[in-house]
C-alpha cells in the first residue's frame, strides 16, 4: 500500500482515517457509503475510486473487501485488497473518448449526439420543454478540399468548430456528425423561446473569411432545423432525417440558407400510408360496395343506364363517400386493384339484374393509371368472358378528359383496343381539361359528359351556359351523345332540354342507391311533366336563353340584398343591366310584335325593384321589415314571370 500511496511507514500511518484523507473529494462520499453498507450487512464491498497525491497527482484504485466476525459472532475487522488500476482506467477512458469524440475537432461525434438527443427528448416529455435539432452542411467544401488538399481542409474544419463553440458558449450541444456536417441541439427550451436569431448569427459566422497559410477562404453553409416534440411520435433518428431533409431543401433554394422542416408533410405522409393500409385491408375484407345512380332521358322519361359509384361500407356501419378515400390511391398500385374490383362487381350486378328482367348499360370510371397498365385490355377481355350473357356494349368505361394529357397516343391506343372488345367509352368531366378538340376524332368515345360544376351555375352564369352550349355543339358535330351530370332541379333540366341536352343524371333525378333499391326506384320514377316533350330551341334563339339566365341572376341578386346576403343591390338602371344592354342592341327580335311589350315589362320590373329598394333602405331592421321584404319579393317574382313568359314567346 505504501508503494501505491508513494510514501513510507515513517511518514504515513495506515488506518481508515488516513486512507480517507487521500481519497479524491468527489469520491469520498461514495466510498464511505459502500463501506458502511457492507459493514451493516456483513457483506463484500467492491468499488473503484481515485486518490489524490502530492502535486495533484491522481491514481485510480480498485478496492475489494470483506468484513469478518469473531467466534462469538461479533464484528471483528475488515480485510481486503487495493489495486492500482490507473493505467487500465486511462486506457478505458481513451477508448471512451475515441467512441464518443471526433478526433479532428474534439467535438462530440454522431454516436455521442444520438445519446444526448435521446436523453433530451426524454427531458422534453417529462418537463414540457422543447428541443431544436439543427444540421449544417458546408457548401462546396469538397471543391476547397480538392483544390487545396486535405490538410488545409482539416484546418478549416477545426477553425469552424472553434467558431461554433465561441458563438454558442455552451448554450447548445455542438457535434461533428460527418465529413463537413455539424449538428447543434438547442436543449430545454421553454415553449415561447426562440433560437432563430442565433441561427442567423450562425450563418454570418460561417461566412466570415478564414485565413489559413496565406489563403483567404469564404465558406457558406446550408442549415436545416426541426423541433421536438411533434404532433406525431418520432424517434431521434427520425429527427435527424427531418433536419437532413430540411438541409436538402435549403440547398435547393440556394447556398447559405436556413430552412425549417415542414412537419405537416411528415404527418400527411404518415396519414397517407395509414390510409392506404386501411383501404387494402378493407378491400380484402369485402367492405367496399357499389351504389348506382340512374341515367335518364329527360325528354322521354326512359331510364337507359346507371353509373357505378364506389362506397366504403365499414364494419362499424359507417358509409364513407369516395372523396374521403379515393384521393389517397392516386398513382398507387392499389388504385388498379380497386378499379379491377369495380369492373368485376359491376358486371356481376348487371348479370343479376338481367336475371331479374332488367337490362341496363352500366358505366364505371377508369383512371389513367388503369389505362396505362400493360394488362388492362387483357384483364378486361377476361372479365367480359366470365359474363357471356352480358353484351360488351352494355359496359361503358368513363375516362376523365384530363387523362389525355399524360400520354394521348397511349390512351387512344388502349381505348381502341378495348373498343374492339365491344365496350363503349364516355369522356367524363368534359370541358374541365385542356385536350385539343382535334383529339376527339381520334378517340373511340361515343358520349361526352358535361361536368357538374357547369350545371350548378348555369342558371346564373352565362359563361357556364356558353360552355354547356359549346359542348352540346361539339357532341353533335362529332356524332356523339351528351349527358349532363349534377342535374339538381327541374329548372336545370328544362334549360338543358332547351339547349338540346336530353340525357341527365344527378340528385334532381335520383341519388346513388344500393343495387337492391334500383328496381323499385325504376317502377315509381317519372320525369317532370315540363321535361316530357320539351323541344330544343334553334341556334338563332340561343340569345333569348342567355337573356333569360341573366335576368334570373339579376332578380336573385335583388333577393340576396333584401335578405342581407350581399352588401349592394344590382344595377337599377334598366339600360345598364345585361338584359337592358341586349334589348338596346340591334337584334332581329326587335321586329317581333311582342318585343315592345317585353321592353315595357322590363322597364316596369326595374321601377318596381327601385321602389322596393328605396323603401327597404328607409325601413328599420326588424322582423316586420323582414316580412315586408318577403312580400316585396313575391311582387317582384310575379312581375318576373310575366317578363319570362313574354321572352319565351319570342321564340319562333
Amino acid at each position: 500500500m505504501y508503494l501505491i500511496f508513494e510514501c513510507d511507514e515513517a511518514s504515513f500511518m495506515l488506518n481508515m482515517q488516513s486512507y480517507l484523507s487521500l481519497v479524491h473529494p468527489d469520491d469520498r462520499l461514495l466510498l464511505e457509503k459502500a463501506y458502511e453498507e457492507a459493514k451493516q450487512n456483513l457483506g463484500e464491498f467492491h468499488l473503484e475510486h481515485r486518490i489524490l497525491l502530492s502535486g495533484n497527482k491522481v491514481k485510480h484504485l480498485e478496492v475489494r473487501g470483506q468484513f469478518k466476525l469473531t467466534a462469538e459472532g461479533d464484528l471483528a475487522f475488515a480485510e481486503g485488497v487495493s489495486q492500482d488500476v490507473t493505467e487500465r482506467v486511462e486506457h478505458r477512458d481513451a477508448l471512451q473518448r475515441l467512441a464518443f469524440k471526433d478526433t479532428l475537432t474534439d467535438l462530440p461525434n454522431r454516436r455521442s449526439l444520438e445519446d444526448t438527443l435521446l436523453n433530451e427528448m426524454n427531458a422534453c416529455q417529462q418537463q414540457s420543454l422543447r428541443l431544436a435539432v439543427v444540421l449544417l452542411d458546408l457548401d462546396s467544401f469538397g471543391e476547397v478540399n480538392s483544390q487545396y488538399g486535405a490538410a488545409l481542409g482539416d484546418l478549416l474544419l477545426k477553425t469552424l468548430a472553434q467558431r461554433l463553440q465561441l458563438l454558442f458558449n455552451n448554450k447548445a450541444v455542438i457535434a461533428r456528425v460527418g465529413g463537413d456536417e455539424f449538428a447543434l441541439l438547442f436543449t430545454q427550451l421553454q415553449p415561447e423561446a426562440s433560437y432563430f436569431k442565433k441561427l442567423n448569427q450562425l450563418l454570418e459566422v460561417i461566412s466570415k473569411p478564414i485565413t489559413i497559410e496565406g489563403l483567404v477562404i469564404v465558406l457558406t453553409a446550408s442549415v436545416g432545423v426541426t423541433e421536438y416534440p411533434q404532433p406525431i411520435a418520432v424517434a431521434g433518428e427520425q429527427l435527424l432525417r427531418q433536419a437532413q431533409q430540411a438541409v436538402f431543401q435549403a440547398k435547393m433554394l440556394g447556398r447559405g440558407r436556413l430552412h425549417q422542416y415542414d412537419i405537416s408533410s411528415e404527418i400527411d405522409a404518415r396519414q397517407l400510408v395509414d390510409n392506404l393500409e386501411q383501404i387494402r385491408k378493407a378491400l380484402q375484407a369485402g367492405e367496399f360496395v357499389l351504389y348506382y345512380q340512374p341515367k335518364v332521358n329527360m325528354n322521354t322519361g326512359q331510364v337507359f343506364g346507371a353509373e357505378a359509384l364506389i362506397r366504403w361500407q365499414k364494419n362499424t356501419g359507417e358509409l364513407v363517400p369516395p372523396g374521403h378515400f379515393l384521393p389517397a390511391l392516386f398513382n398507387n398500385s392499389l388504385e388498379i386493384e380497386l378499379g379491377d374490383w369495380v369492373i368485376r362487381t359491376a358486371l356481376a350486378q348487371m348479370q343479376l339484374w338481367k336475371q331479374q328482367g332488367l337490362s341496363l348499360q352500366v358505366s364505371v370510371n377508369v383512371t389513367s393509371l388503369q389505362l396505362f397498365e400493360d394488362q388492362f385490355v387483357e384483364k378486361l377481355s377476361k372479365n367480359l368472358a366470365d359474363y357471356p350473357d352480358i353484351p360488351p356494349s352494355a359496359l361503358q368505361l368513363e375516362v376523365l378528359e384530363s387523362s389525355m394529357l399524360n400520354d394521348f397516343a397511349l390512351v387512344s391506343g388502349v381505348m381502341h383496343s378495348a373498343r374492339k372488345l365491344g365496350v363503349s367509352f364516355a369522356l367524363d368531366d368534359f370541358g374541365t381539361g385542356y385536350s385539343s378538340l382535334a383529339y376527339l376524332k381520334h378517340l373511340p368515345a361515343s358520349v361526352l359528359k358535361i361536368d357538374q360544376s357547369f350545371i350548378q351555375e348555369m342558371m346564373e352564369d352565362t359563361d357556364d351556359l356558353s360552355i354547356i352550349s359549346g359542348v352540346i355543339g361539339i357532341a353533335n358535330a362529332f356524332g356523339m351523345k351528351v349527358i349532363a351530370e349534377g342535374v339538381e332541379s327541374i329548372e336545370q333540366g328544362n334549360l338543358l332540354l332547351r339547349l338540346g341536352c336530353e340525357q341527365g343524371q344527378g340528385y334532381g333525378i335520383a341519388r346513388p342507391m344500393p343495387a337492391g333499391d334500383f328496381l323499385g326506384w325504376i317502377k315509381h320514377w317519372k320525369a317532370a311533366p315540363s321535361w316530357v316533350g320539351q323541344q330544343p330551341v334553334g341556334i338563332q334563339n340561343l340569345p333569348l336563353i342567355y337573356a333569360e339566365v341573366e335576368h334570373y341572376h339579376w332578380v336573385k341578386q335583388v333577393e340576396q340584398w333584401l335578405i342581407g346576403k350581399i352588401k349592394s343591390p344590382p344595377t337599377l338602371d334598366q339600360r345598364q343591366c345585361k338584359v337592358g344592354i341586349w334589348i338596346d342592341s340591334e337584334s332581329p327580335f326587335g321586329l317581333h310584335p311582342s318585343f315592345s311589350k317585353l321592353v315595357s315589362l322590363h322597364s316596369d320590373l326595374h321601377k318596381l325593384v327601385a321602389e322596393v329598394i328605396a323603401a327597404q333602405k328607409l325601413a328599420p331592421k326588424n322582423e316586420a321589415n323582414s316580412k315586408a321584404a318577403q312580400l316585396f319579393m313575391a311582387q317582384i317574382k310575379q312581375q318576373q314571370t310575366l317578363f319570362i313568359n313574354e321572352l319565351r314567346g319570342l321564340i319562333g
